[in-house]
């Protein structure tokens, strides 16, 4: 299957299936790309790359291994030796990020950090492995295995599809009043999920954190019961600049993003 190349919602391109993991591991952890350099690089910003790392000049200060050897490449008939301070770059048109399908992860911290073990558990769900990296030295160098990358991404897209909806409808309300009145059932399903007492929960919450809550938490109850024309109808006075009662239940969040969310994905 050939795969073609793929604009990343960060900066930089990736082969179509690699692009696909990279943008669920990015909502998944947050940590992605910062210049184009970190995903796809072509031919010429390798050789960019490589002669800032590398450089034929022995009178630099250069990188020694704790052994005391020096990490040289040879490269167009000469040898190469790291600079000092630099880290490892792969001899021009041999480097994975060339094929499309690694990535230079930003702002994991180092092998010991949580921000790494966070994102190596999620990383290795989508086929991703830091093997090659951990050779160099390189937290942050990953590459992808579509072969061994079994994740659920078909269900993980319709998540972040939905989150993309309820961030809509908060946008759409939000700001047009201060604080809402949450009604009795929407505060004993909030209770429920936090564990605590409904006398626990205020009676009054900002709106954009009821919409927030209701709009992902409730998605598959099955219970849901009110019709989704009464939320509708007060978004279009509100859009309208008409003042409404703004009494929220999270069932009709619920059933607006569902119905929003439908109409998405025909």
């Amino acid at each position: 299957m050939t795969e073609t190349l793929v604009n990343l919602s960060t900066p930089g391109q990736l082969l179509a299936r690699t692009a696909r993991s990279y943008e669920s591991l990015l909502r998944a952890t947050g940590h992605g790309t910062t210049i184009p350099g970190h995903a796809m690089r072509t031919l010429e910003m390798q050789i960019n790359v490589f002669k800032d790392y590398y450089t034929t000049d022995t009178s630099e200060p250069l990188f020694r291994f704790d052994s005391g050897a020096f990490d040289t490449r040879l490269w167009n008939g000469s040898r190469w030796f790291r600079r000092a301070g630099r880290p490892s770059a792969a001899i021009p048109g041999t480097s994975n990020h060339g094929k499309g399908r690694a990535v230079d992860f930003q702002g994991l911290g180092g092998f010991d950090t949580d921000e790494y073990n966070t994102f190596a558990r999620e990383a290795t769900k989508r086929g991703w492995d830091n093997a090659e990296g951990k050779r160099v030295g390189e937290w942050w160098h990953w590459n992808h295995n579509p072969d061994t990358d079994t994740f659920d991404y078909e269900e993980d897209e319709l998540m972040a599809a939905k989150d993309e909806i309820a961030a809509e409808v908060i946008k759409q309300l939000k700001g047009q009043a201060g604080k809402v009145t949450l009604t009795w059932a929407t505060r004993r399903s909030i209770a429920a999920a936090q564990g605590k007492k409904i006398d626990d929960i205020p009676t009054e919450m900002a709106l954009d954190d009821v919409l927030s809550y209701a709009a992902r938490a409730t998605f598959d109850n099955a219970a849901l019961a009110i019709e989704v024309e009464t939320l509708k109808a007060k978004v279009d006075k509100l859009a309208a600049g008409i003042k409404v009662d703004v009494t929220v239940d999270e069932t009709a969040i619920a059933r607006k993003v569902v119905a929003e969310l439908a109409e998405k994905l025909k």
